[in-house]
C-alpha cells in the first residue's frame, strides 16, 4: 500500500471532488444559457492545482517549469463566472461579454514574463513562499496587486454600474433552476 500524506490525500481528495461539478455540467449543457462559459470553467479549474500536485508529491525539477504558468487562472475564471450570470440576468443588448472578459485578458497577458524565469526561481516559489525581499519578487507582488485592484474594480462595477443584478435576484434564479430541474410541470403550472 502506497504511504500518503495528509497534503497529498487533500490534493487528490479535490481533484475527486471536481468530478462532481464536470458531471453536473456535461449532464446539462444543454439546457442552460450559459453553458460554454461554465464548461470552461469546470475544464479549466483543476489547473488551480498544478503547483499543490508539484509540490504535494515532490515532482522531479524537469516539471517545474509548470510553476507560475497559470498564475492568471483565477481572474480568468472569474471574469468567464461573471460572464457567464450577467448572460443570465442582463438582456444582451445592456452588455459587452468582451469588455468583462477584458480583465481576464489583461491577467492572462501580464503573466507572459512568468514563462520566462529560470527554472531555479521557480523550484525556488514552490520550495517557499516568496514572502519578502521586494526587489527580488517586485513583479510577482506587483502582479497580485494588479490582480486585486482587477477584482475590486469588479465588484464595484456589479455593486453601482448594474442596478439589476442583486444577490436575491442570483438566489431566486437558482432556486427556480434547482426546482425546475427537478419537477418541470410544477412551473409550467401542469
Amino acid at each position: 500500500m502506497v504511504n500518503l500524506t495528509p497534503y497529498q490525500i487533500l490534493v487528490l481528495a479535490m481533484l475527486a471532488l471536481w468530478l462532481i461539478p464536470l458531471m453536473l455540467v456535461w449532464a446539462r449543457f444543454d439546457r442552460f444559457p450559459h453553458g460554454r462559459e461554465l464548461l470552461a470553467v469546470v475544464m479549466l479549474s483543476p489547473l488551480l492545482l498544478t503547483e499543490q500536485t508539484l509540490s504535494a508529491f515532490e515532482i522531479s525539477a524537469n516539471w517545474h517549469f509548470l510553476v507560475a504558468v497559470f498564475i492568471s487562472l483565477p481572474l480568468l475564471l472569474t471574469s468567464l463566472l461573471s460572464v457567464a450570470i450577467t448572460r443570465l440576468l442582463l438582456d444582451p443588448a445592456r452588455y459587452s461579454a468582451k469588455m468583462i472578459l477584458l480583465p481576464g485578458g489583461i491577467a492572462v497577458l501580464a503573466s507572459i514574463p512568468f514563462l520566462f524565469y529560470s527554472l531555479d526561481y521557480k523550484s525556488g516559489l514552490l520550495a517557499e513562499a516568496p514572502v519578502g525581499d521586494l526587489t527580488q519578487h517586485w513583479y510577482l507582488y506587483g502582479y497580485m496587486l494588479l490582480c486585486q485592484g482587477v477584482s475590486c474594480g469588479r465588484l464595484s462595477w456589479w455593486k453601482n454600474g448594474s442596478q439589476t443584478i442583486s444577490c436575491s435576484s442570483v438566489i431566486r434564479w437558482w432556486i427556480l433552476t434547482s426546482i425546475a430541474s427537478r419537477r418541470p410541470s410544477r412551473l409550467l403550472g401542469a
